[in-house]
């Protein structure tokens, strides 16, 4: 047999001198292999707790704990030979365990002894001052104050930078606590580790804490800072005061005053003492505001130019709220104040100025800056141009004006393409078009210089685009212009719809009435006189005709509709009934209506190739009543003829869309014409008749009347409504008609204004037949009419009179 150690032994033994795992494997004579591993290792155990840390005066024990085997034996540091010791000092303990064999292994730990409980202390018994804190004092490991925890009262976390928990028998649970009266206190305090520290004090009166306060309210810097003393003291009195301000300078004074040398902020203490000896101190920031730095730019400047002040001021404290300029010329007159931030300013004359600025903060602090400015007569730059398209050249011509003392002797173009010319006036050839900023500096004899800035466009050929879509045979549509010009825009455009058509409109709108495919071209020129175009090949395809009547037209619901169809070319149909019901593919639906209202039925037609055509009418489901007003009646008279206006407000129940307007005087007409359109309840229009009136003899005619005549088709019944105006204000009564009469007659008058009126009629003898008081609230100004029932008076001739307040007109008619 053969051995292979993983060590890479080859014996068949091996001495194991660490922990691991160990492999063999073992070849025979007749090569056949068998292998086998075993790890070796120390035994799982350790002292329990490890490192730890104990409160002085506590006992711990430490003990040997895991894997532990009968056989092992123990040997501490301290002699015990048990698994476990108890332990109180600090120190660092070991034990070795040691095994049947002889093997042993040695483990160690580490105590550690806070002694929190011996470093806290109250202090002595002694006097105390009401009011005053009370705190711990932090001693050191050999009992000594430790002057590292500052004064009695700080928190030790001040020193340690850790959470310490109090209780005082007060049932505070804070730091410090508040004396309100003797006797004794005693606090108990845990620190993080849990080890806690007891202490007492007894207490006694010697009198109550003064409450120190001041007031300084801030001033500006050069004022004087007023201190205001509002300290208290209960029971007693203060008698003693140590303010003590900046360097070292100090006050005895209950209420001083100081000027402080600088600005800025400053601590200011002040210490109070009660007749009793109770002192207690505060410590106030006060502070003295910097004053404002007024400053601006620029100090030399030239006249007949718009100077802009810039703002340079600045303020630690507070924000600059206010500005005043003043502009004072050199004969010291003040010729403008500005109270901007940063003004512009046009010095009208050359000469020594002064421009002073004083700014104030929201602070309250001011400060004024008074500078003498140098003001320069100055050229007044301007030149023209011509226009151009890319490619020609632009002429400049130099329009500066000045006075022989600042004569221009230098000229500055800036093309604003990187090139420049020094030439009065220069001509220039820009490579790109669009807009150019073309600046011109002048320079004077004076050493003023002054600028202008224009920009100079170079038109560009317009980028000629168009919305042309494939589109439906018979349909309208829009095509829309998109053509872009940069820096100007299309002034002239010419369509061209496949020799179909042509428009001279931007937006066009055209129909193709056969199908088939055309070449859209559209030619644009622009404001500059640039041309371009472009074209687009479209689609037209074949379009229904859609169309439907319906029966009845209106009605009160419920109302039943039968709907025709009139659609041509179409292959399916969808009807909407506008009623919230649902659509319907019927050709020739039914559809009933149950609730009133105004519907707008619709059907849409479609054909194979996806072409649809839509029409929509309107429906009227309402109880019917007819009323329609003429109204607003107005005339004009040329060369003898009378031109007739009125407005007409559909007061009916239902829409209508056929009226016959007829218009007349009493001594001319009618005139009748058709209208047509629509005209929905509670709607107005207004006609103007085409035709006019023959008004040769004004003198005969005395009022104007316009009647307006629903047809019988649309209620089944015709209806008329008229409405009439006079040409004079002036009472007068009109002929009677019709005249001769039978069952009954109209009487018509002119009312200079609305008022009563009595209507008398009489037979050949002077007896009184009738007699009728029409009301003021009847009448109106201008033709009124008044029917009279004839039906009991017999054939024969009759007077009537019309009284109308102090005035009688009569006339005559005949019954028969």
């Amino acid at each position: 047999e053969t051995y292979l150690w993983s060590t890479g032994d080859t014996t068949q033994t091996m001495e194991v001198n660490e922990t691991g795992i160990y492999s063999v494997t073992v070849t025979d004579i007749f090569g056949f292999e068998s292998s086998d591993s075993l790890k070796v290792t120390y035994p799982d155990i350790k002292i329990s707790p490890g490192d730890t840390v104990i409160c002085y005066g506590d006992v711990i024990t430490l003990e040997v704990t895991g894997e532990l085997h009968e056989s092992y034996n123990f040997s501490w540091c301290n002699g015990s030979e048990e698994p476990s010791i108890e332990v109180s000092e600090e120190g660092e303990y070991h034990v070795e365990v040691i095994d049947s064999l002889g093997c042993s292994i040695t483990l160690g730990t580490y105590v550690t002894v806070d002694m929190f409980s011996e470093q806290v202390s109250l202090g002595d018994d002694r006097p105390f001052c009401i009011g005053d804190e009370l705190g711990i004092e932090f001693l050191d490991k050999s009992g000594e104050y430790d002057a590292m925890a500052n004064d009695a009262g700080d928190e030790i976390s001040n020193k340690d930078d850790e959470t310490y928990n109090y209780l005082w028998n007060t049932g505070d649970t804070t730091s410090t606590i508040v004396i309100n009266e003797p006797g004794l206190y005693s606090v108990t305090v845990t620190n993080p580790t849990g080890c806690m520290a007891i202490d007492s004090v007894e207490l006694s009166f010697q009198g109550y804490m003064p409450e120190p306060a001041f007031e300084a309210p801030p001033v500006c810097f050069g004022d004087t800072t007023f201190f205001t003393d509002q300290s208290t003291v209960e029971g007693s009195q203060i008698d003693q005061w140590l303010w003590q301000f900046e360097e070292g300078e100090t006050s005895s004074q209950q209420h001083p005053s100081h000027i402080f040398q600088q600005p800025g902020y400053f601590d200011v203490s002040l210490e109070v003492t009660s007749s009793e000896g109770c002192s207690n101190s505060i410590t106030d920031p006060v502070q003295v505001y910097h004053l404002p730095e007024p400053d601006y730019s620029p100090v030399n400047v030239c006249d007949s130019k718009d100077i802009h002040f810039s703002d340079h001021s600045t303020s630690k404290d507070g924000e600059l709220t206010q500005w005043l300029w003043s502009f004072i010329d050199p004969q010291g007159d003040t010729l403008h104040t500005s109270q901007e931030q940063e003004p512009w300013y046009n010095f009208i004359e050359a000469g020594n100025w002064h421009v002073d600025l004083a700014v104030a903060t929201t602070k309250g602090c001011t400060d004024t800056l008074n500078r003498q400015i140098n003001v320069r007569t100055s050229p007044l730059p301007d030149f023209e141009y011509s226009t151009a398209c890319l490619g020609e050249q632009v002429f400049f011509s130099d329009l500066t004006e000045a006075p022989p003392w600042a004569e221009v002797y230098k000229w500055e173009w800036d093309f604003g393409d990187g090139t420049t010319s020094s030439l009065a006036n220069p001509s220039h050839l820009f490579q790109e078009d669009g807009k150019h900023e073309v600046t011109l500096t002048v320079t004077s004899i004076n050493g003023c210089v002054k600028d202008t800035t224009k920009y100079i466009t170079v038109h560009s050929f317009p980028e000629v685009s168009f919305t042309a879509p494939d589109l439906c045979a018979g349909q309208a549509n829009q095509f829309i212009d998109q053509t872009y010009v940069p820096n100007s825009k299309p002034a002239y455009w010419k369509w061209d719809f496949g020799g179909k058509g042509s428009s001279k409109e931007q937006n066009p709108w055209f129909t193709f009435h056969e199908p088939g495919q055309y070449e859209i071209n559209l030619t644009v020129t622009s404001e500059a006189g640039c041309t371009d175009e472009h074209s687009k090949i479209i689609n037209v395809m074949p379009t229904p005709e859609s169309d439907f009547e319906f029966n009845p037209r209106f009605g009160a619901s419920p109302l039943t509709v039968q709907f025709i169809n009139k659609t041509k070319g179409a292959s399916s149909y969808q009807w909407n009934f506008d009623d919230g019901s649902e659509s319907t593919s019927q050709q020739n639906p039914k559809h009933t209506y149950t609730d009133d209202g105004e519907y707008h039925p619709t059907l849409i037609a479609f054909d194979n190739m996806g072409c649809s055509d839509t029409t929509t009418k309107t429906i009227n489901v309402v109880p019917v009543s007819v009323q329609i007003i003429p109204d607003n009646i107005r005339y004009k008279i040329l060369e003898g003829y009378l031109g007739t206006t009125f407005e007409f407000t559909n007061l009916s129940s239902i829409p209508l869309d056929t009226l016959f307007m007829k218009t007349r005087t009493n001594a001319a007409g009618p005139l009748r014409e058709k209208w047509t359109g629509t005209l929905k309840p509670g709607y107005t229009k207004e006609y103007i008749f085409l035709s006019h009136l023959p008004f040769h003899n004004p003198e005969k005619h005395h009022y104007l009347c316009a009647e307006i005549i629903i047809p019988e088709r649309i209620t089944g019944e015709k209806h008329s409504f008229e409405n009439c105006i006079s040409f004079k204000d002036e009472f007068k009564v009109l002929q009677p008609y019709p005249n001769p009469a039978y069952n009954q007659i109209t009487i018509s008058f002119i009312l200079p204004y609305k008022e009563n009126v009595h209507v008398e009629v009489f037979d050949i003898q002077g007896n009184k037949m009738m007699d009728k008081e029409i009301k003021k609230s009847n009448t109106k100004k201008g033709v009124n009419f008044t029917k009279l029932d004839l039906t009991h008076l017999s054939n024969g001739i009759y007077n009537f009179r019309i009284s109308y307040r102090d005035f009688v007109k009569t006339g005559k008619f005949i019954k028969l």
